[in-house]
């Protein structure tokens, strides 16, 4: 028994409950299989445009480099081929909710199916899905993943140093050194940042000694021209008004203490009164 789903990629899916029945048929031509066929997808391709698999679900096969931090929505899993090309692999809920925070090593070689690929994301390294329909095996027994993990494994030559290469590799394309959380590339400005602050702090260890006054007169100007702009900003807003930073203390003591306002007796109030006092 299954139920009928909404249409996802203008294709009609359907979901299953705890009352379906799996068989396989035996009857009829063997087209369909042909044409169904599961097949390992390289990892090189995950970053491809031209990516367009079949309902949108890849089979993976690869080397654990690294595990991320897990969080309560995600856990990152990095894995990596015999020719250093890098995919990250979101596992949803992290491992220990998906059953594999025991058996995820690094070193060890995972064999993914089902994760969905959503499609190409600019980024250098590829990202794929691990979702409640996906599952992961080390010791696969479908015959294209039995294929690519044995050529992945004749491919290696040594374990180790292919994790050491490929760790280099993937700190030199994330933003920093150290593990991120999520999946982020360096853009171009901010290199140029980097290299600009890189240059002017040496420009200034170099010419600390002869040019000391020169670079506190430069930056005592650079200070004046930020006051002024803000000053110049503050102006647009109708009465002028002072920077924060420019903000004396007298002018703080002129602020005058908040005072509750006389409550005036009411006309109802005193003829009552005076109708008393007759």
């Amino acid at each position: 028994m299954r139920s009928a789903h909404k249409d996802r990629w203008g294709i009609r899916q359907f979901i299953t409950t705890r009352q379906t029945r799996w068989e396989e048929s035996f009857r009829g031509p063997l087209l369909w299989r042909e044409k169904f066929a599961r097949s390992v997808t390289p990892l090189c391709l995950i970053t491809s445009k031209d990516l367009n698999p079949l309902w949108r679900e890849v089979d993976v096969v690869g080397v654990v480099l690294k595990i991320g931090k897990s969080n309560p929505k995600y856990q990152i899993v990095y894995l990596v081929d015999h020719c250093l090309n890098i995919l990250a692999v979101n596992f949803w809920g992290g491992l220990k909710k998906c059953g594999y925070e025991d058996s995820v090593v690094v070193g060890t070689m995972m064999c993914l199916m089902n994760c969905s690929w959503r499609g190409y994301n600019g980024g250098i390294i590829g990202c794929i899905h691990f979702t409640e329909h996906s599952m992961a095996t080390f010791s696969p027994s479908s015959p294209h993943l039995v294929e690519a993990a044995a050529h992945l494994r004749n491919s290696i030559k040594d374990m180790k140093s292919l994790i050491n290469d490929a760790d280099k590799k993937l700190d030199e394309t994330l933003d920093s050194p150290a593990f991120p959380d999520k999946v982020s590339h360096c853009s171009e400005k901010m290199i140029e940042w980097k290299h600009i602050r890189s240059m002017g702090n040496e420009s200034f260890q170099t010419g600390k000694g002869n040019n000391g006054s020169n670079l506190k007169a430069n930056r005592q100007e650079q200070q004046a021209k930020e006051v002024q702009s803000k000053l110049k900003l503050l102006s647009q807003y109708g009465s002028p008004g002072y920077s924060p930073e420019i903000l004396s203390s007298a002018s703080l003591q002129t602020r005058k203490p908040f005072r509750i306002p006389l409550r005036r007796p009411q006309k109802n109030s005193t003829l009552i009164e005076e109708n008393k006092c007759n």
